[in-house]
């Protein structure tokens, strides 16, 4: 088989790790393996936006060393050769800036461009609704460098007869250029992605792993096929979590005080206890994320609570996603800006324990953020008003109208669904995945291939390791100006 690998985000391991495990694996199989990358021609892309030449000469000394640990003849090969850049047409005409909606709908041949770019610009800023004259030097970057990737694959793809393609993720721009472009060609194309913990990666066949359709039937499989343990081993899962034990969230809550309830709680109210999480991550992908219910998560929180607003039997406890810590958008703006005085924002860093929330709440809003499959697994009424992976699995209430959801809180003997999805949902998340052979992570910036170690230079290795330190102490700075400016603007509304 002649199989091409596409990377441009092979800045980190993490991300790296996938590649070099399945192209050893491929040459150890006898494949030609083709490994296409950029060696600094590309404007934009999503490991560095706004083209650093230093991340970028860091980036090239990762590749190239990693690619020397493998055992075989990868033939490497760089976008500018495969397509030089004055032979691009880069279609730039059809980038429509004039609405969000608009830039969405951009389309080139079978590649969603205009979704993708989207979803590589919010990611970025961290902002679902960015302000598109602003970034629109990024945005043509990214356009530009998006379309260059898609037209080099497909070239790849014909001359070099490729069977096979693999990228990662393939969510962002320049990354979701590769699905697209072997999809075009009806070719196979494995999305690769890190998995459950950083010993497993995953793949997905011809799909992003954001497709819910797609994760619902892998859940499916993962159940069918499991031991005879498996709801034991599930619900342990779910334990695990609301005990600070995951490795991988518990850093979330570890600053939270287990036992802590907002100051206002009283038990004698219909305490609706709502857990928002970050838009970024899945308001650009396709049709199959947009909420029909509500049009972004503050607006369905301000038009719940104006329903309630003369019932002072109720009240909205909101929390904010650890994971928003110190991060100020217009989206969170307008949160921390709703006046309903039966609504209580409880900030990213606040105290107050997610889990202590989730269990004496009355019941439980999510827009998808997984607290809403976790309290359906200890019995609690979990009403779903997005889209997610775990929302056709039966253990959560999902109101199609918004007088749907007002009734479903209103309801005084409504019983929690069962907890078959959700144990499905945990089993999955705990197994999905396979097991690295080749690869082993040392940490973010260095790792083992076939037992030996690979990183950047070692003089840009030392320059990457401080300027992690620079930047992390930069960052949380900022987060601490932004957390007291949204503090003082709750203060300002008691």
């Amino acid at each position: 088989m002649n199989i091409l690998f596409y990377s441009t985000y092979h800045f980190n391991t993490e991300t790296f790790g996938p590649y070099l495990e399945l192209m050893q694996e491929h040459l150890n199989n006898g494949d030609r393996v083709y490994f296409l990358g950029c060696d600094g021609e590309l404007s934009s892309c999503q490991t560095n936006p706004h083209h650093s030449n230093l991340v970028c000469k860091t980036c090239i000394s990762t590749k190239k060393n990693a690619l020397k640990c493998l055992v075989g003849n990868p033939v490497n090969l760089k976008i500018s050769e495969v397509l030089p850049f004055e032979k691009l047409n880069s279609k730039i005409d059809q980038l429509d800036l004039s609405s969000i909606e608009n830039l969405k709908n951009c389309q080139i041949e079978s590649f969603d461009i205009g979704m993708a770019v989207m979803s590589s610009v919010v990611s970025i800023y961290r902002d679902p609704t960015p302000n598109l004259q602003v970034y629109k030097d990024l945005i043509e970057k990214q356009w530009t460098s998006s379309i260059w990737v898609y037209e080099a694959i497909k070239k790849c793809i014909i001359e070099k007869e490729i069977d096979r393609v693999y990228v990662f993720n393939a969510r962002f721009a320049t990354l979701r250029a590769g699905l697209r472009a072997s999809q075009h060609l009806k070719k196979d194309c494995f999305v690769i992605e890190e998995s459950n913990d950083r010993n497993h990666y995953a793949v997905y066949e011809n799909e992003m792993p954001h497709s819910i359709a797609y994760v619902e039937q892998l859940i499916e499989s993962y159940w069918d096929s499991g031991d005879e343990n498996k709801a034991t081993i599930a619900m342990d899962y779910y334990r695990n979590r609301s005990q600070g034990k995951d490795s991988r969230f518990g850093h979330f809550t570890s600053d939270q005080d287990k036992d802590k309830l907002p100051e206002c709680w009283d038990d004698q109210k219909q305490n609706i206890a709502i857990f928002i999480s970050s838009e970024d991550e899945f308001v650009s992908i396709g049709k199959e994320w947009e909420n029909e219910l509500y049009k972004n998560q503050v607006a369905g929180i301000q038009q719940i609570s104006d329903d309630f607003i003369d019932n002072s039997n109720f009240v909205f406890y909101v929390r904010v996603h650890p994971n928003l810590k110190g991060i100020i958008n217009e989206s969170i703006e307008t949160l921390y800006a709703i006046e309903n005085k039966n609504v209580v924002i409880v900030p990213a860093d606040s105290s107050v324990s997610t889990y202590n929330l989730m269990f004496h709440a009355s019941k439980i809003i999510t827009f998808g953020s997984s607290v809403g499959i976790e309290a359906a697994a200890f019995g609690k009424i979990s009403i779903l008003a997005g889209k997610t992976f775990y929302m056709n699995l039966g253990s959560t209430f999902n109101p199609k109208t918004h007088d749907e959801l007002v009734t479903l809180l209103l309801s005084n003997d409504l019983p929690a669904k069962p907890i078959d999805g959700a144990l499905k949902y945990a089993y999955f998340l705990m197994h999905f995945g396979k097991k690295y052979n080749f690869f082993k992570r040392k940490d973010t910036f260095q790792a083992f291939v076939n037992g030996n170690l690979y990183g950047p230079d070692f003089h840009l290795l030392l320059i990457r390791r401080l300027g992690r330190l620079i930047r992390i102490k930069k960052e949380k700075k900022q987060k601490l100006r932004n957390s007291a400016i949204l503090t003082e603007q709750l203060s300002k509304k008691h």
